[in-house]
């Protein structure tokens, strides 16, 4: 193989009743994870995390909210953002 991707697992929770107590239902908050910061999205299907970085404006996800769907960027609403499970 020419290039090789490794992939690096954290653990963020000790449980999902402590990540539920972190980021309550509806919520996003933004985390240090390694190098990165995320954003942490609570939904109604469970928890999402992506890159905290809006890719319309560089703004902060986890400054934003949440709804069912998705984050939202506080300026922009991002309808189309592809969540990673």
């Amino acid at each position: 193989m020419l290039f090789e991707r490794k992939i690096r697992w954290y653990k963020l929770f000790d449980s999902a009743q402590a990540a539920a107590q972190m980021v309550k239902e509806g919520h996003v908050t933004t985390m240090q994870v390694g190098r990165k910061k995320i954003c942490l999205a609570h939904t109604k299907e469970g928890f999402f995390a992506v890159n905290d970085k809006c890719p319309h404006n560089g703004a902060s996800l986890g400054n934003g909210f949440c709804t069912s769907e998705a984050p939202k960027a506080v300026w922009v609403m991002l309808q189309n953002l592809i969540l990673l499970r």
